[in-house]
């Protein structure tokens, strides 16, 4: 569209040219009329060609500029049209004036003046079709620079309205936030307002209870004092018994009050120690329900876990199931959401294997997106070959790099340790992945790595284990971090 308009308006300058040059000569009146009609249609040409430009534009700056562009070339012609119609007024004047001579009689002056008539209408002519091209020409420019100022009007009004419309969205948006803000405070609150409630109806619960234990085995031991000391008085007071009797009877009696006076004294030391043993469970019930209270209130308070997004490296499985099931499957029963959870938390072909089991019931879906995660990335031997190629492949350390160096040294240890811990262990002892793992390390480290592997082989007399390896880059990852003297 650009190319077209380019197009139009390099001929529209060429005929714009052309008769700026036809001016400059006062004869050239009848082809100035022609060239003034071959420069209406260029116009035309021009105008349709950025009509359809503007139509295809978006952008509220690329219209401006191509509206300018079109206005300026719309003045440049309408300079010229005035300069023909000058020219054309300034022919008639002179051509009048030559014909009037002194000489001329009257009647030569009548007969003249009637040629004059007849090359006046003829000068007429062709003025009035110069005239008639040049008021089309102005009627053309002025309606194109209507629709210009109209679509240019357009333009701004669409640009104002889609404008509008985001800042309602913006606003939109912004309310919803700060609802939802609002929303989680008073969830919050309410959590903290009810904890507190539950506490204090524990704690008014185990009151209750304290105090009534004792009422009851005060009660208690006052009912079985009266029973005592009832029984006492009536074998005192006894009218039925005889002087022998109470001799013979004294005997049992005295035993029978000291038995009683030593279960009297048994019988209050138990309840006291049942009284003081079932306090101090409701005091340590409480205490644990206290306890219990304020980890979920700062349990709140700490940042939320976030789930590491897992991409199919085996070696990140474990990292990120683990804080899958503690952070999303204890939280939810729903099959159905730990599914989409599954599926916002793994990228890249994980996660095009995990929308697989989307078309499935919410049950056997996410059994499914599990045993293929189990099946695919947790397997031992996908776990080792990951670490080793981790660990042999990869660009050389350079010297002095004290933070590289103490990466690669924490990647040793975690390799051989994961090895270690899952049971593949050899199929990192071998000369091949020794030789690729002391080829990363800089020249010095290797020229140094030579005189351990002699040490150990010639006077300990065994073979290079990963542990070997691991320890010397751990020591010179140490030395090379050193705060005074680490980079001498």
């Amino acid at each position: 569209m650009k190319q077209d308009r380019t197009s139009a308006k390099r001929a529209l300058t060429k005929k714009h040219n052309e008769i700026k040059q036809l001016i400059l000569d006062p004869s050239n009146a009848s082809e100035i009329s022609k060239k003034m009609l071959h420069l209406e249609t260029a116009i035309a040409k021009f105008s349709n060609a950025h009509k359809l430009l503007r139509q295809n534009l978006h952008d509220e700056d690329d219209i401006q500029e191509s509206n300018d562009y079109f206005n300026t070339e719309m003045d440049r012609i309408t300079d010229l049209k005035q300069n023909v119609n000058e020219c054309n007024e300034r022919l008639i004047l002179v051509s009048d004036i030559h014909d009037v001579r002194p000489e001329d009689s009257v009647s030569s002056v009548g007969l003249r003046q009637k040629s004059h008539a007849r090359n006046i209408s003829q000068r007429s002519m062709a003025g009035s079709n110069i005239s008639g091209a040049s008021t089309s020409s102005s009627i053309s420019l002025s309606k194109a620079k209507a629709a210009a100022k109209k679509a240019r009007l357009q333009a701004q009004a669409a640009s104002f309205r889609k404008k509008r419309s985001l800042q309602e969205e913006q606003f939109h948006l912004q309310r919803l936030a700060e609802e939802l803000e609002l929303e989680t405070q008073l969830a919050m609150a309410t959590a903290e307002e009810n904890a507190y409630v539950e506490a204090e109806k524990m704690e008014t619960t185990i009151l209750q209870q304290m105090s009534d234990k004792p009422t009851r085995m005060g009660s208690s031991q006052r009912e079985y004092d009266v029973r005592i000391q009832s029984d006492a008085r009536n074998v005192v007071e006894s009218p039925n018994v005889n002087e022998c009797e109470r001799v013979d009877t004294s005997p049992d009696q005295t035993s029978s009050n000291e038995v009683r006076k030593r279960n009297a004294d048994v019988v209050p030391d138990k309840n006291l120690e049942a009284t003081r043993k079932q306090r101090d469970d409701d005091n340590a019930q409480f205490e644990r329900f206290l306890q219990t209270q304020e980890q979920s209130a700062n349990a709140l308070m700490l940042p939320k876990p976030e789930v590491p997004v897992f991409s199919g490296d085996p070696i990140d499985y474990q990292t990120f199931i683990r804080a899958f099931e503690n952070l999303i499957e204890t939280n939810t029963d729903s099959n159905s959401a730990r599914l989409y959870y599954l599926i916002q938390y793994t990228q890249g072909d994980v996660k095009e294997l995990m929308k697989s089991c989307l078309s499935m019931k919410s049950e056997e879906g996410y059994a499914e997106a599990r045993r293929l995660l189990k099946r695919r990335y947790d397997q031992d031997y996908k776990i080792a070959a990951s670490y080793v190629d981790r660990v042999t492949t990869g660009p050389m350390i350079k010297s002095e790099n004290a933070a590289a160096l103490q990466r690669f040294s924490i990647l040793l240890t975690s390799c051989k340790n994961m090895l270690r811990t899952i049971g593949y262990s050899s199929k990192q002892d071998n000369p091949d992945s020794f030789r690729k793992i002391i080829e990363r390390l800089p020249y010095g480290m290797r020229k140094n790595w030579r005189d351990v592997v002699d040490k150990i082989t010639e006077k300990e007399s065994r073979e290079i284990t990963i542990d070997d390896i691991a320890a010397f880059v751990e020591a010179k990852a140490r030395a090379s971090s050193h705060p005074i003297f680490g980079n001498l």
